[in-house]
């Protein structure tokens, strides 16, 4: 809706920027996701601007000063993937968002202050009233209202080499059991070992949904569960364990499509050549269309890019649920209707070059064979001369020898084998892979 104008010419501020989301000032924004890299990859300023987060965060806030579209971290990620994957997961696993103002801080100090004007009236209340001399037996006296305790949650999972070196770390989303307003809400925690730590909850019943699946350095994954699962906290501070079990999906048992979808991922976080390995292998593997859904590997995206808007009663770190989690029937994230049904995909091309592999071709040579060379000679009897003139004969007959001759074939050059060159060493650049287009879903073009 565009921003109208009142009576005195002052403009009004679209609805859409106030519908439940408290953006924060981009400055602060790019310095909570400057820190966060910092302290999860060592990032420091150079790596932050090569990464491209301030441009991304120019288009953002440009987008929501010109139609209130809220920043999300999800959209953030998006933007920057190409150019640096890891970064792109680490915003995408913020426990807090950078985008958006916790609204709970005025209301607790407004409550403070109610409280502390409903005492000041009480104390003046109780000094205008005479002092009684004896208790009235009859008057209770008033028990101290107990504490909320809230509960540390940790996820145990159980899954088959999960505590090897993970390459692109899974989602884990959690949200209020039965509150259809928490989907797409909930709060989103980074799956990369046998623990995840999800911080502190208030009481209540919550669900757990596994929204994307962990991939291991060698590209074997996990099958994301089905259904979610449920677990209570009690309120009295007592910690919460919650088992998650995952079945193990080797690169051998994968089909095409999986090999894929998790190529791209795997390419997307800075592992190319394990994604090329992979690739390699999906060619030959059987297709089974569909099959990629059950790995799951990239975590959907909420539509329409209002993300977190409100603090969830939790108490834990509030995040966007990214529309993977399955845990309640209302719309999943992105605003799609309907009972399970997941938010409508855009896919977002990225173009990757053909890949070329460097063959080196040796020196060809022909052995060539020379045989021995002989030369016809005349030996003279007498002393062994070579090729003697007349005189020299005539000389041994005086000398009363015989003056005699004979024919040789005396050896002048040995036989030998040759090599000769037939072609010199060359390079050649072979085609290994076509050049593609791909999307985080791991489709491919």
């Amino acid at each position: 809706m565009k921003d109208e104008k009142d009576m005195n010419g002052t403009t009004e501020e679209s609805p859409k920027k106030d519908a439940g989301a408290k953006v924060r000032p981009k400055e602060e924004a790019a310095k909570a996701i400057r820190r966060e890299l910092h302290e999860k990859m060592g990032a420091d300023d150079a790596i932050c601007e090569a990464c491209g987060m301030d441009g991304a965060l120019d288009e953002l806030y440009e987008a929501y000063e010109k139609d209130g579209t809220v920043p999300t971290r999800e959209a953030m990620a998006d933007l920057i993937r190409t150019k640096d994957g890891r970064a792109a997961q680490v915003i995408l696993f913020m426990k807090r968002d950078p985008f958006t103002v916790r609204g709970n801080r005025k209301l607790l100090v407004a409550g403070a202050v109610l409280i502390g004007i409903v005492a000041v009236i009480g104390i003046a209340v109780g000094l205008s009233q005479p002092v009684a001399k004896e208790p009235a037996p009859s008057t209770p006296v008033a028990s101290e209202s107990k504490e909320e305790k809230k509960s540390e949650v940790a996820v145990h999972v159980k899954a088959d080499d999960i505590d090897g070196e993970v390459a692109v770390p899974g989602g884990i989303a959690i949200t209020i059991k039965g509150d259809a307003s928490s989907d797409g809400d909930g709060a989103v925690f980074e799956l990369a070992g046998e623990e995840v730590l999800c911080g502190e909850f208030a009481e209540g019943e919550y669900e757990l949904a596994v929204t994307s699946a962990p991939i291991l350095m060698d590209g074997s994954t996990y099958k994301v569960p089905d259904e979610p699962v449920g677990f209570e906290v009690a309120g009295d501070g007592e910690a919460v364990t919650v088992e998650v079990e995952l079945e193990k999906i080797p690169v051998d048992g994968m089909s095409k499509e999986q090999l894929e979808a998790v190529a791209a991922q795997m390419e997307a976080s800075g592992f190319g050549e394990a994604a090329k390995t992979l690739r390699d292998k999906a060619e030959g593997a059987e297709s089974k269309p569909g099959s990629e859904s059950q790995i799951e590997v990239a975590p959907p995206r909420p539509q329409g890019g209002q993300g977190d808007a409100t603090e969830k009663p939790s108490g834990g770190n509030t995040s966007p649920n990214n529309g993977g989690s399955k845990p309640s029937g209302g719309n999943s994230g992105g605003g799609s209707n309907g009972g399970n049904s997941k938010p409508n995909h855009t896919h977002t091309w990225v173009h990757h070059d053909a890949v070329y592999q460097t063959v080196h071709h040796d020196a060809v040579y022909n052995n060539v064979w020379h045989e021995p060379v002989y030369e016809t000679v005349v030996v003279c009897l007498d002393c062994g001369a070579i090729n003697p003139g007349y005189e020299h004969m005539e000389q041994h007959m005086l000398n009363g020898q015989s003056g005699a001759t004979t024919v040789e074939n005396r050896l002048v050059q040995e036989g030998y084998n040759e090599q000769v060159l037939v072609s010199a060493a060359w390079d050649e650049q072979v085609m290994v892979s076509p050049a593609y287009d791909s999307c985080s879903c791991g489709a491919t073009k």
